[in-house]
């Protein structure tokens, strides 16, 4: 009998496919077709009980795939002797070093936000309004709905990309190698936008900016072993990039030299030099050796 767990840790970059795969498949089952088909048969159902329908449904069946599936079906992303092995593998077992981490995740948000808003100054027009973040639900705007929504992918796409294909990937891998392709597979991952009508210029900027994102988010997993100062980014980010970074206009270099090189790259690498600054008297352990 073929060893399929076995195999997909042993290849851990068709692993890592694999877990991507799974990942899109329940993402793209539950948003386009599951939850549409529920909403419709319940109708008329109201907005608001809709916008939690939504969350819970996919945000269970991601769940089930992350806590059931994944560790213990294929028994990915190592092989383990107990359920505790595989949160402490993905970096979910124990917070610390806890002032390390909060000084990390402080830093780099507020790196993030200024380095963000001023790109987009650069850019052309910001849009700087706290107001949409606390509006009602409309089908416009998610309003105060967008601090729930945004846990799903803050938690889940973490889990998946640097708990699990990071981990995964650095079983076959050099550390910066499984960082880099971790974060590219990060940044493709959001071409699924693409099915639910999102613009091909604007996914080709999601893309890049979640690749570089993810990258910061992999050197902060293999320098911290912990998954929670990511999640926490990956929220903050979510929940308060449109306030940052709304552009309205600008020219094709200001997009790229205000967003790209002033707004992402350069937060990144100073944000890698502060965890390596905050982390160099830490040791590796388990797959970060």
């Amino acid at each position: 009998m073929v060893d399929i767990s076995g195999f997909l840790r042993t290849h851990s970059f068709i692993g890592s496919l694999v877990v991507m795969a799974l990942f899109g498949l329940v993402l793209y089952l539950t948003s386009y077709i599951l939850v549409p088909i529920i909403l419709i048969s319940l109708s008329p159902i109201s907005f608001g009980l809709a916008l939690w329908l939504n969350f819970l449904i996919i945000f269970g069946l991601i769940a089930v795939l992350f806590l059931v599936i994944i560790p213990l079906l294929i028994e990915l992303p190592v092989e383990k002797d107990s359920y505790g092995d595989y949160l402490n593998a993905i970096g979910l077992k124990k917070l610390e070093p806890k002032n390390k981490i909060l000084k990390i995740t402080v830093i780099s948000a507020v790196t993030f936000f200024i380095f963000g808003f001023i790109g987009s100054l650069i850019l052309g027009q910001t849009v700087f309004n706290f107001g949409v973040l606390f509006a009602w639900p409309s089908p416009n705007n998610l309003g105060l709905f967008v601090f729930i929504f945004q846990l799903r992918p803050g938690i889940w796409e973490e889990v998946a990309f640097r708990g699990v294909i990071l981990v995964l990937l650095l079983q076959g891998f050099r550390k910066k190698s499984s960082i880099f392709l971790s974060g590219v597979l990060f940044g493709l991952m959001h071409l699924l936008n693409l099915i639910g009508g999102a613009s091909l210029l604007g996914t080709i900027f999601q893309v890049i900016f979640a690749s570089f994102l993810g990258f910061l988010f992999g050197y902060i997993m293999t320098e911290t072993k912990n998954l929670f100062p990511c999640i926490i980014l990956h929220y903050l980010f979510n929940v308060f990039g449109n306030v940052f970074f709304q552009v309205s206009q600008g020219t094709l270099f200001g997009f790229i030299f205000g967003l790209l090189i002033i707004g992402i790259l350069t937060p990144v690498i100073i944000n890698m030099i502060v965890v390596k600054v905050l982390m160099k008297d830490e040791s590796p352990q388990g797959p970060f050796d």
